[in-house]
């Protein structure tokens, strides 16, 4: 019998694979990132998008269950921002990466576990 192999999660998932206890994860989100219900949807929701990538509709190899609306510490206790699914993207590493990198102007990169490995300053003019 063969076992069937999953993408991995690096983002905003946090089941041990990609735990958001280490990806840019604030000290008010870790105990959300870690906690059995966004576990449970995460992966829900990424099954439910066949680990496809919503931005570039690649397979994922490697992904982030994306929050469109940031969490902040007056919203993550609001269920219909932080387990909505109308709230969530699944995104593979690299549109994740595009997607915190061109806020602000700023390049933001991350590494296969999730965490800040660099970022660049704004291009002049910008």
């Amino acid at each position: 019998m063969m076992i069937p192999s999953f993408p991995e999660s690096i983002g905003d998932t946090n089941a041990g694979a990609f735990s958001f206890g280490g990806f840019m994860s604030r000290e008010f989100a870790k105990k959300f990132y870690k906690s059995n219900t966004w576990i449970k949807t995460s992966k829900a929701y990424a099954s439910s998008k066949f680990y496809v990538c919503e931005k570039c509709g690649r397979p994922a190899k490697k992904y982030v269950v994306h929050h469109k609306k940031h969490l902040t510490p007056e919203n993550i206790n609001n269920p219909f921002v932080a387990l909505s699914w109308d709230n969530l993207q699944l995104l593979c590493l690299e549109c994740h990466n595009v997607e915190h990198g061109h806020k602000n102007g700023r390049n933001v990169l991350f590494d296969e576990q999730g965490q800040v490995v660099g970022i660049d300053s704004p291009p002049s003019g910008v």
